[in-house]
C-alpha cells in the first residue's frame, strides 16, 4: 500500500495532466500512487494518460459513470479508492515541486496528531517562477474568519491530510457549480480539524489566462453566477451546524451574498438579485438597517445615479466587510526583495485611484511591491489606500504632510526595495503586460537605464482620444528631450535602474512639474534611453492635470532644465521658443471637445456630464446649450 494517494481529476486537458503528472513522477519521494479521475474528456487526454500508465505502474485512472461529472465527483471518486496513509489533491494543470511529497510526509510522520498540514503555493502562467508570486500569505487571523471575507488562505493542493481526517470532513458538496473548494475547506475548517501551516512553498498554481477556462467552465455565465449565491447559502447551513456561525461571520456572510446578488443585479436579472437578497435577510444574516439599504439598491439599481448615492449608504452599513476585491488581492512576492518597486505619489486622487492600483495588481509579472505615497490628501485617499495594503501584501502606504508631488516621488523611491523602479501615477491606467515586457527589455539590454513605451491617450470618462507613439531609439528620444520634450518617455510609464538613479541623484524639487525632464536628461548622459513601441498604458487627459493646471511654471522649469544640460554637455544654450512646445487650450474648448466625441462614441452618460459643465462655465454661450441638448436627446 502507498504511503501517499495523489488525487487528480481532470476534463479535456491532456497536455496540462501530462505536465501535472510529470511533476509527481519526477518526485524524490516515490512511495506515492496518482489516481487521475477522468470527467469524460473528448480530447487526448486517455491516449496520454495510458501511455503513462504503461510507463509506470503508480499511476492509474477512474472513468466517472454516465451520471457524474464535475470536479467535485471526480475527487469524491478519488478520495473513495485511495489506499494511502495520506492524500493530496492535486489539479490537472498544477505542479509538484520535486521534494514536495519527501518534505510533507516528513513533517506529518513527526506531528503525529495532526489532521493535516498545509503548504504555501507559487502561482506561474507557463514555467513555475515566471510571475514570482506566492498564493496569499499566512496569518495569524482565524482562517476561517479570512476565508469568509473572501481572502483565500490557501489552494486545493496545498494541505496534506490524513485520509480518515478527510474522510470525516465529508464528501465535496455536488450540487454546487462554483467555489466547491473554498465551501469544503471552509466545512472542514468548521468541523474543528486540526492543522498547522507551513510557510514553505513546495507546489506551483497555475494562473488561468483568458482564453482558457478553469475545468470546462466559465464563472461568469448565468448559471454560475446563480449557484454562487447558493453556494453561500450553503455556508450558512454548515457554519450553523457546527455551532459557528457568530454576528461577524453573519456579516461578512451577508457581504459575500450581496457580492453575488450585485453580479447577478449586473449580469443576468436584477430580479434574480433581489430575490437573493430577501433570500438573505429570511436567513438572518442581514442586520435591519442593512436589509432596507439594500432593498432600496437593487430596486433602483438600473438607475446609474441613485445607484451610486444608495451603495455608499450600503458600504456605511458593512463597515470593515469588503464589498469587492481585486482578483489579484491574494497574490504577494516570493521573495523578501522584489524585482520592481511601483511608486505612486497621490493626491486628493480618489475618483481614479483604485482604477490605477488595480491596473498595477493585474501585471502578469507579479515579482513587485506598489507604494503609494499619500501627500497630505484631504479627501478620502489615504482610507482607500489603508484598505488596498490590508488586503495585498504588495500595497505599502506612506503618509506624509503635503510637500509636493516630487517630494512625494522622492519619499517613495527612498522606501523602495526592488532593483527596478516603475513610475506610475494615480489616475493612469497600466495594460497587463507592461511591467512583463519592460523587465525582459531591461534584462536584454545592460546599457539602457530607463525605458518607456507608447500610450493610448484617455478622457476623464476613459474614453480613447488617440494614440502618442514614441520614439525608440536613443540618439531620436535624446534629441526629443533636449527640445524640452518630457513626454519623450512618459513619466507614469518609465522604469529605470535604482543603481543609475541613485548615480545622478533624486529627483529636484524646485522643477516640480518638469522634474521627468530633468532626470531623464541626467539619466541619458550615463546610459542609454529607451522606449517600447507598443502601447503599455492608458494616459489619461484631464484638465486637473499639472499640464494643464500650471503650464506657465512647466515652461519656466523647462528653459531652466535645458540651460543646465547644455552646460554639462558642453553645448551652447538655445534660445527657447515657448510656441514651439504644446500648450493646454482653453478649459471650455476642451471639455466642447470631449463632450462631442464622447457623443459620437455612444457614451451619453459622459457627454451630459461634460454638457452640464460647459454650460455652468459658459451659460451665455449657444455652443455650450448645444452640446447639453444634443447629449441630452442622445445623439
Amino acid at each position: 500500500m502507498p504511503i501517499v494517494s495523489i488525487i487528480i481529476p481532470t476534463h479535456d486537458r491532456g497536455e496540462l495532466l501530462s505536465q501535472t503528472l510529470a511533476s509527481v513522477r519526477a518526485q524524490s519521494f516515490d512511495d506515492w500512487e496518482a489516481i487521475v479521475v477522468d470527467d469524460h474528456s473528448a480530447d487526448d487526454t486517455m491516449a496520454r494518460l495510458q501511455q503513462i500508465e504503461a510507463a509506470d505502474s503508480r499511476v492509474r485512472h477512474i472513468q466517472l459513470t454516465k451520471e457524474k461529472t464535475g470536479a467535485q465527483a471526480a475527487r469524491n471518486a478519488g478520495i473513495e479508492a485511495a489506499k494511502g496513509k495520506y492524500l493530496i489533491l492535486l489539479d490537472s494543470d498544477d505542479l509538484l515541486a520535486p521534494d514536495c511529497l519527501a518534505g510533507r510526509v516528513a513533517f506529518m510522520e513527526q506531528q503525529t496528531d495532526l489532521d493535516a498540514a498545509i503548504y504555501a503555493c507559487e502561482v506561474f502562467r507557463e514555467t513555475p517562477g515566471d510571475t514570482r508570486t506566492r498564493w496569499n500569505v499566512f496569518t495569524d487571523e482565524n482562517d476561517l474568519d479570512r476565508l469568509l471575507k473572501w481572502d483565500v488562505p490557501w489552494q486545493t493542493t496545498s494541505p496534506i491530510w490524513r485520509t480518515d481526517p478527510i474522510r470525516r470532513v465529508g464528501t465535496w458538496d455536488e450540487s454546487v457549480g462554483v467555489a466547491q473548494d473554498w465551501l469544503f475547506h471552509l466545512t472542514a475548517l468548521a468541523s474543528g480539524i486540526k492543522y498547522q501551516k507551513v510557510d514553505q512553498i513546495d507546489h506551483y498554481w497555475r494562473r488561468p489566462g483568458q482564453e482558457r477556462e478553469s475545468i470546462g467552465k466559465d464563472a461568469v455565465k448565468p448559471p454560475l453566477l446563480r449557484s454562487r449565491a447558493d453556494t453561500m447559502f450553503r455556508a450558512i447551513e454548515i457554519l450553523k451546524a457546527h455551532d459557528q456561525l457568530t454576528e461577524p461571520r453573519r456579516r461578512m456572510l451577508a457581504g459575500l451574498i450581496f457580492q453575488a446578488a450585485e453580479r447577478l443585479a449586473q449580469r443576468v436579472s436584477r430580479s434574480d438579485a433581489r430575490t437573493r437578497w430577501e433570500d438573505a435577510i429570511n436567513a438572518g444574516v442581514v442586520a435591519p438597517d442593512l436589509a432596507s439599504a439594500g432593498r432600496s439598491y437593487f430596486r433602483f439599481f438600473r438607475f446609474s445615479g441613485q445607484r451610486s448615492r444608495l451603495r455608499k449608504k450600503v458600504e456605511a452599513c458593512f463597515g470593515d466587510i469588503p464589498l469587492a476585491r481585486s482578483h489579484t488581492s491574494l497574490v504577494c512576492p516570493v521573495g523578501a526583495v522584489p524585482t520592481v518597486s511601483c511608486v505612486m505619489p497621490a493626491y486628493n486622487a480618489v475618483r481614479y485611484l483604485a482604477s490605477a492600483i488595480d491596473s498595477i495588481l493585474s501585471q502578469t509579472f507579479g515579482d513587485f511591491e506598489l507604494i503609494v505615497v499619500d501627500d497630505g490628501s484631504t479627501d478620502h485617499t489615504l482610507e482607500l489606500l489603508r484598505s488596498y495594503e490590508k488586503r495585498d501584501a504588495r500595497v505599502r502606504v506612506i503618509s506624509r504632510l503635503n510637500t509636493g508631488h516630487t517630494g512625494a516621488i522622492n519619499d517613495g523611491i527612498a522606501a523602495a526595495k526592488g532593483e527596478l523602479i516603475a513610475r506610475m501615477d494615480a489616475d493612469d491606467l497600466a495594460l497587463p503586460e507592461r511591467f512583463a515586457r519592460q523587465v525582459a527589455f531591461l534584462r536584454d539590454h545592460s546599457d539602457v537605464v530607463v525605458v518607456g513605451a507608447s500610450v493610448e491617450l484617455i478622457d476623464p470618462y476613459n474614453i480613447p482620444i488617440g494614440d502618442d507613439i514614441a520614439k525608440t531609439t536613443h540618439e531620436e528620444i535624446d534629441a526629443q528631450l533636449m527640445r524640452g520634450s518630457g513626454g519623450a518617455i512618459r513619466h507614469p510609464l518609465a522604469m529605470f535602474r535604482r543603481d543609475a538613479y541613485e548615480r545622478v541623484g533624486p529627483y529636484r524639487a524646485q522643477f516640480n512639474g518638469s522634474e521627468d525632464l530633468d532626470l531623464w536628461l541626467r539619466l541619458a548622459e550615463i546610459g542609454r534611453v529607451a522606449n517600447l513601441p507598443e502601447i503599455l498604458l492608458k494616459y489619461r487627459r484631464h484638465y486637473q492635470a499639472f499640464s494643464f493646471a500650471k503650464n506657465e511654471t512647466q515652461m519656466r522649469h523647462k528653459s531652466l532644465i535645458l540651460a543646465e544640460a547644455c552646460q554639462r554637455r558642453g553645448l551652447p544654450v538655445p534660445e527657447l521658443n515657448m510656441k514651439d512646445y504644446w500648450r493646454p487650450p482653453p478649459v471650455d474648448e476642451q471639455i466642447r471637445k470631449w463632450g462631442w466625441r464622447a457623443l459620437k462614441v455612444g457614451r451619453v452618460d459622459a457627454a451630459r456630464a461634460y454638457g452640464r459643465s460647459l454650460v455652468r462655465m459658459k451659460p451665455a454661450s449657444m455652443e455650450s446649450w448645444r452640446l447639453l441638448y444634443a447629449a441630452l436627446r442622445g445623439h
